[in-house]
């Protein structure tokens, strides 16, 4: 007896081993290619020597074909991108080496220059400073201006401009259009958030934004990689929905970032962690999650929404409430649901997760991990995403892209691989379970307060209208029960949805 239970003890563990080793190579094994080389000093450094040494250390890149690049230099010093796989053979061989610790980024990418002259395929190839976005996106407004409007909402406090992308068919003004959101580079340093956007305009314009890497090698292992979008569903998605983009929420830690030290771009030119800064439990006392040091990496700000650049986000989110938005950050593979503030409690049943779980499908972060749903990634306050979620009833997301900022060539994988979560999110706003309701008081369009009766919430959320309409995604919801006050109207209805139901109410005494 001793006997078999040894046998199937160990037949237990040797199964149990298979499957484990079986289910953590499932990912990886999926995919033509992965790295971990998500960081730009994975690939270049910045070195300095003193001038009288500069025969020294070019005599030896050329003997041993080593790509030095002179990348600045000053009264005593020149300064060399390097890279990395040679940095400990030049220090060990050369003395006289030192690491820079602390330059701005335009030494490492000084291509950039000789890209903004050229023409826009070539500009387009590669990262991109606050200028050549925006030529990007006045080329584009010109050449789709029935698509396209750029609009000026504020100035930052550099003069900056804060731009908003309307994308949508204006011709179509009559249409009942849904709200989206989009923003990217609240944080100035984390590039490859501006490339997810530009990505998807490109793609709804029916452009080509960047070459596919090995697409021979995509159709083999199977991926469902998003390569275009065919007409037919451009033109929905554009006549449906009011896309409005925030492209760059933070120009000057962006311009910081380029053009005066790899450390400044996080923040904003008055050192505030802009996704710190949102009202929504700022400060919430909790140790971790922000900073009253103005000298912390997340330092929240000097008071609820001090900052500009908070304030114009504010502003324009309290007049076009979204139904639902995505706020890009790099470089974590995660898909964050609200809320990520601790403490709070979600609304149950929980529509946001619900919907995240739609959205993960068929993306690909290109390293050893697949993307992930999270709450969070570590403790936070004062995020755009929770105050969005509270305030407007808007299902609002952090999306963090898979990389860092590697070598463009590499930053490309990320780019098409997280492609299909906002192409998910555009399918699931145009197909998704909805009520959406215009109230009218006289024959006049009004905008009631709303409550939910069997959608149990928690933290005082408000679901705003959009245009007259209260658009409201049901997820698990079969059916809603609502409360509606205006003046001294107070009135329930229930409301059985199947698919996508349209009302007009008109409010009475009786």
């Amino acid at each position: 007896m001793m006997k078999y239970s040894i046998f199937f003890l160990i037949s237990f563990i040797s199964c149990t081993i298979f499957f484990s080793i079986k289910q953590e190579k499932k990912y990886s094994d999926l995919l033509p290619f992965y790295t971990e080389k998500i960081h730009w000093n994975q690939y270049y450094y910045i070195i300095k020597i003193p001038k009288y040494n500069q025969r020294y250390i070019e005599d030896y890149g050329n003997k041993n074909h080593i790509f030095l690049k002179n990348v600045h230099s000053d009264y005593l010093y020149l300064y060399y991108k390097i890279p990395t796989k040679y940095l400990n053979s030049i220090k060990k061989t050369f003395s006289f080496v030192e690491v820079v610790n602390d330059f701005p980024f335009i030494w490492w990418d000084n291509d950039l220059n000789e890209r903004k002259l050229n023409s826009l395929p070539i500009l387009l190839n590669g990262y991109k400073d606050y200028e050549a976005i925006i030529r990007i996106l006045q080329n584009l407004q010109k050449k789709y201006p029935d698509y396209i409007k750029l609009i000026e909402l504020g100035k930052t406090y550099q003069n900056k401009t804060i731009y908003l992308i309307h994308l949508t068919n204006h011709k179509k003004k009559d249409l009942i259009k849904i709200p989206l959101y989009f923003n990217a580079l609240h944080h100035g340093n984390e590039l490859l958030t501006i490339e997810y956007i530009l990505d998807m305009i490109f793609l709804l314009l029916g452009e080509t934004y960047i070459d596919i890497p090995m697409p021979e090698q995509f159709n083999k292992y199977n991926l469902k990689i998003l390569t275009s979008i065919p007409e037919e569903k451009r033109k929905k998605y554009l006549n449906a929905f009011d896309i409005f983009i925030i492209p760059i929420v933070n120009p000057d830690g962006l311009e910081n970032f380029w053009y005066k030290s790899i450390h400044q771009g996080r923040k904003n030119s008055r050192s505030v962690d802009l996704n710190r800064n949102y009202p929504f439990f700022w400060n919430s006392f909790s140790f971790d999650a922000s900073s009253s040091n103005i000298e912390s990496y997340k330092f929240r700000g000097y008071f609820r929404g001090s900052e500009k650049e908070t304030q114009i986000i504010m502003d324009f989110i309290n007049k076009n409430p979204c139904s639902f938005s995505i706020s890009y950050h790099t470089f974590a593979k995660k898909i964050l649901v609200p809320y990520t503030i601790d403490y709070l409690w979600n609304p149950i049943p929980d529509r946001a997760y619900y919907f995240a779980k739609k959205l993960i499908q068929n993306s690909y972060s290109f390293r050893k991990e697949n993307y992930k749903l999270a709450r969070k990634l570590y403790s936070v306050d004062g995020t755009d995403q929770d105050w969005i979620y509270n305030k407007t009833g808007c299902i609002a997301y952090i999306v963090e892209g898979s990389m860092n900022i590697p070598d463009f060539s590499i930053a490309k994988y990320s780019i098409i691989g997280i492609r299909n979560v906002w192409y998910n999110l555009l399918d699931l706003a145009l197909k998704g379970r909805r009520i959406e309701l215009e109230f009218y008081y006289f024959n006049q369009p009004v905008e009631p307060n709303i409550k939910i009766l069997n959608y149990y919430y928690f933290e005082k959320e408000s679901f705003l209208f959009y245009r007259n309409r209260w658009i409201f995604y049901l997820g698990p919801l079969e059916k809603i029960k609502i409360n509606v006050e205006y003046k001294n109207i107070s009135k329930n209805y229930t409301i059985i949805c199947r698919h996508i139901c349209r009302e007009k109410i008109h409010l009475t005494k009786k």
